[in-house]
């Protein structure tokens, strides 16, 4: 690989990055203080993937990418609603992983997707159906009651 300037500047916001970012959000945290194309950010994060220094996940039909080198592997809990996305570790996961044997294979690294509804979701789906029943309820209660003979 050579070492460019870009490269390493790159590199360098890569790694502040606490959580996934995606191209475009490198790109436009890049015009700041480095001026760089786009097509060099994702030929660059080409690269790093490829020397294993990023990892790229598809989180809610977006690649994103997260830095790798010194990261313990974990998880995500991905929102099917909203699309948040959180990390999470689990020893059982883990174990699992580590004792599975690869025929013809070298793991390096895993990602393990969990996709479901967050807690913020779920009381706003819980609410909706609240009043909804309450709603039935009331066009219920207004309607003339027909006559028992």
């Amino acid at each position: 690989m050579r070492k460019t300037p870009e490269r390493f500047h790159l590199l360098e916001t890569v790694y502040q990055y606490s959580g996934h970012f995606t191209a475009d959000e490198l790109y436009e945290k890049m015009q700041g203080t480095y001026r760089i194309s786009r097509a060099t950010v994702y030929s660059t994060l080409d690269l790093f993937l490829r020397a294993g220094l990023v990892v790229k996940n598809i989180l809610h039909n977006t690649i994103e990418y997260e830095k790798c080198l010194g990261m313990k592997a974990h998880c995500h809990m991905v929102c099917t609603v909203c699309g948040m996305t959180q990390e999470f570790t689990n020893a059982d996961i883990e174990r699992e992983i580590n004792s599975a044997r690869y025929c013809k294979f070298i793991k390096q690294n895993y990602s393990v997707n969990v996709f479901g509804v967050c807690y913020k979701c779920q009381a706003k789906i819980n609410r909706q159906r609240r009043e909804n029943r309450q709603k039935v309820a009331l066009n219920d209660s207004c309607k003339p009651q027909k006559k028992q003979k």
